[in-house]
Parts: C-alpha cells; structure tokens; sequence
C-alpha cells in the first residue's frame, strides 16, 4: 500500500509539472479547457470531412502529435488539482498570477532547450485545436478561434526570443526535435501551426502577421512540391493533406 501510495504521488507530481509548463507556455488568462477538448477530438473530424480514414495520409499520426494528445493535453483537465491555477466559474477557464507565470517558464532548473520544447507544445497544442476550412467555420468556432489570440501572440513572442537565445549562446540542443523561430524545409507540422494561426491573424484584422507566416507557408510548399508537373498530383495532394 505504501508503495502504491509513492507511485501516486510521483505520478500527481509529474501531472502537475507537465500542467504548469503547459499553462507556462500559454497566456496567462483564460485558458480554456475547449483547447484540450479540440485538439482531442479534431483527428477524428477530419477523417470524417475526408471520408478516406483509411487513407495514409488522413490517418498518419506523428510522434509529437501522440505525445501532445496523451501525455501533455489531457493532465490539463485536471486543473482543478494544482494549487496555482485559479479556476474561473464565471466563463469555465483557468489563469494563473502573471508572476508565478513567468517563473514557471523561466525557472533556473530549465534550460533554454526545454522552455524550447514546451513552447512548441504550447504551439502544437494551440494548433490543434483549429481546423482547416470547410471545418471550423461556424459561429462558434470564429468566435473560440478569435479567442485564441493572446494565446497565439504570447507563444510567437516566446519563440522568437527562445530562438534569439539559442542562436546567441548556441546551446546544444538535447530535447530531439526543437521547433522555434522558423521552419526548416521538411517542418509539416510547424508550417501547418503557421497557416492555423495565419487564420486567426486574419480573422482579427492583423494582417501583417498572416502575411508573414503565409509567407513561411508559400515557402514551404514552393521547397517541397517545386513547380507543378503533369503526374505529381498524388503526390501534390499528400503533402497538402499532411497539413491539414
């Protein structure tokens, strides 16, 4: 029993940490748990608008996005467990004190490649939760999409200056695949980031961010489809759904 008891407590206390590095990540004011819940269920949506889940491209999952999903987006249903996370009845969201905040992500235990890390998470979680037209496109959704904007700008923000401080001390890079500041030609699932969050910039009249970003994007497909080539459809239409 004892030992069951330690096992508990080793597995609440790594939940609570993998929450607060989230949350850290995050903006610091109503966090919705509409995020979690999104970017569970939208998998499963666009299989469906595809009708082809069988297909190899609608039902490839990365390792990053399994991580995401299992380990990292449903402790933060438990919210309610962490004693510095205030719950707000008043809207069902959750925020934590701008100074506990900035601790969280900057304490002196984490290296510059691990606040990389959960910056990305941060920004793999936010993505997930927004789907591609013609999904995502009703009242509702614009409305929770527009919501998602303090979220969107404080974790762009935090990867420019992690990828500033990287690149100026340049630490060794230890935590596998680190996705900050910009993309590398073979990047799908930051360059997909890019074009969710270009939608939300757009939506809320910032232009010359989802320009910026659609830009990436452009880049991105120019690199990997190159000019267009009778017979390349197929393959066209993998990449594109690799996105998506």
């Amino acid at each position: 029993m004892l030992k069951s008891r330690e096992e508990q407590a080793t597995t609440d206390a790594v939940e609570l940490l993998n929450i607060l590095n989230t949350l850290g990540f995050l903006h610091w004011d109503a966090v919705s748990p509409g995020i979690c819940l999104r970017a569970a269920r939208n998998p499963a949506l666009k299989s469906t608008e595809r009708g082809n889940a069988d297909d190899e491209a609608s039902t490839q999952i990365s390792f990053d996005m399994v991580m995401l999903r299992t380990e990292y987006v449903l402790p933060l249903w438990s919210c309610r467990k962490c004693p510095f996370v205030t719950h707000n009845e008043r809207d069902d969201t959750y925020s934590m004190h701008p100074i506990l905040h900035r601790w969280v992500r900057g304490r002196p235990e984490m290296r510059l490649s691990e606040q990389a890390l959960w910056a990305d998470v941060a920004g793999r979680l936010v993505a997930a939760c927004i789907l591609f037209p013609p999904l995502g496109v009703s009242e509702s959704d614009e409305k929770f999409h527009v919501s998602l904007l303090p979220h969107i700008d404080h974790i762009m923000r935090l990867r420019r200056q992690l990828a500033r401080e990287i690149s100026s001390t340049r630490e060794l890079r230890t935590s596998g695949r680190i996705l900050v500041g910009s993309s590398t030609p073979d990047d799908a699932d930051c360059i997909s980031m890019y074009a969710k969050f270009s939608q939300v910039y757009t939506k809320c009249g910032r232009w010359a961010e989802a320009v910026s970003l659609l830009e990436k994007v452009a880049e991105f497909f120019h690199t990997r489809l190159g000019p267009s080539e009778k017979g390349d459809e197929k393959h066209h239409s993998y990449v594109v759904n690799s996105l998506s």
